[in-house]
């Protein structure tokens, strides 16, 4: 008898040495034009919204959370390779399971007749300024296409980011929407890094089933139990959790399965004993005193499997 999953589970996603490889030609043209391009990154995570509540909002768009990164410029004065990197680090929090940050990168290469002018406007337009502007959906940098005129900085592609594209901890997505003559060379590489929002803490007493490697013959131990996080530590006496160290540590980041299961008493004699097992193989029998405190222990650590499921380790 195996418990059901947990529903879906928060977490955070960090982002950080964002670069951006950008075309040779495009390179060259700036040392020989004396050109200046600038660049900037809007990542943005819209919620997923039930189409009731969708259609109550004036502007699905002022739910959504920017960040951007620095604003960099490249000329023939700083030309240093043709690769763009951008040093800031983007956290998003309180993310769902299911999110999707879209990438986007912007772009505007200005002539040396107008960079004076360009460079006063952008001198005031930090990421926090622009963040704000594209929150309220009226700022034409979010919206306007590439090859709209009108607007000051034009959209040189996007990817959507979500759990299952961003697995490893650094890697190269390929942009989409990029416009003929676009200054990059169609990918973004970026490290990422997912991490769970659950906290958990939970302490009891548990009845915990070994094996004795002399003799083979199974034992039952009833220890005191703290599960933090991700980790469950065992003492003899709850007065010990202070004073020393565990006797042993059940890694639930080494777990198996996906869920606990309830052990009937066909299996095992103990009554209220719930199971699970590791990637070593072994099988982890524990009992608690009563049902009510099995089900509270199982729904813990179904909890605690769910986050590392779907965020991996903290």
């Amino acid at each position: 008898d195996c418990s059901v999953n947990v529903g879906m589970s928060r977490g955070s996603m960090v982002i950080s040495n964002i670069q951006l490889p950008l075309k040779t030609e495009h390179v060259f043209c700036l040392a020989q034009s004396g050109d200046v391009s600038y660049f900037i990154c809007v990542l943005r995570h819209f919620p997923v919204v039930s189409p009731e509540c969708q259609a109550s909002l004036v502007d699905p768009y002022m739910r959504s959370q920017v960040q951007c990164s620095q604003l960099l410029s490249i000329s023939a004065n700083d030309i240093r390779g043709d690769m763009l990197s951008f040093n800031n680090v983007i956290q998003f929090n309180e993310l769902f399971d299911d999110f999707q940050l879209a990438f986007e990168v912007y772009s505007l290469t200005l002539s040396p007749g107008k960079c004076y002018k360009k460079q006063t406007m952008f001198s005031s337009l930090t990421p926090k300024k622009l963040a704000s502007k594209l929150r309220s959906g009226k700022d034409s940098l979010v919206y306007a296409p590439h090859n709209d005129e009108k607007s000051s900085l034009k959209l040189m592609g996007r990817v959507v980011l979500t759990k299952d594209n961003v697995r490893q901890s650094r890697l190269a997505l390929a942009l989409e929407g990029i416009p003929y003559q676009s200054p990059l060379l169609g990918y973004v590489v970026l490290s990422s890094r997912l991490v769970h929002g659950g906290n958990e803490r939970f302490s009891g007493f548990l009845t915990m089933y070994t094996e004795d490697a002399g003799s083979g013959l199974g034992l039952w131990h009833r220890r005191w139990c703290l599960l933090r996080d991700d980790r469950i530590a065992f003492w003899k006496y709850p007065g010990d959790e202070a004073i020393k160290q565990p006797i042993g540590v059940i890694d639930l980041t080494q777990c198996s399965s996906q869920v606990t299961c309830s052990l009937g008493r066909d299996v095992c004699a103990r009554p209220h004993t719930f199971t699970f097992q590791l990637t070593s193989g072994v099988d982890c029998w524990i009992a608690a005193d009563t049902k009510e405190e099995k089900d509270t222990w199982m729904s813990v650590v179904d909890r605690v499997l769910s986050y590392l499921r779907v965020w991996g380790p903290k």
